[in-house]
């Protein structure tokens, strides 16, 4: 069963905006899976521009990697490293979400709370 990705906004201080969310993207093989980073980078593009209203080298700056790497994710190349995605998506307010239909099990093993 395909994992998927959920990606949402958060409102904060600065961005006051209503909260956006996008639907689950679920992915089989790697011609979807380019999909799936080009969809995502069109997402964090968007969130820099429009909610954040940054520079790639703003964002660069605020989230401690090069500026190669903001315009390498946002190109949808899928070979960037996830801390390094995951420090963007902290600074533009985005998370990643797994779903799956085994994931509240997991969760409760872990004792993990939802």
């Amino acid at each position: 069963m395909p994992v998927k990705f959920t990606c949402r906004s958060r409102k904060n201080a600065r961005n006051r905006r209503p909260r956006l969310d996008f639907r689950p993207v679920t992915f089989k093989n790697i011609a979807e899976a380019v999909f799936f980073m080009e969809k995502f980078a069109g997402i964090i593009r968007f969130h820099r521009r429009k909610a954040a209203r940054l520079t790639q080298i703003e964002l660069a700056r605020l989230a401690g990697v090069g500026k190669a790497t903001v315009f390498d994710i946002e190109k949808g190349k899928a070979t960037v490293r996830v801390d390094i995605l995951m420090k963007v998506l902290a600074t533009l307010n985005l998370r990643i979400e797994l779903a799956g239909p085994l994931m509240e099990e997991y969760e409760k093993s872990a004792g993990i709370r939802s």
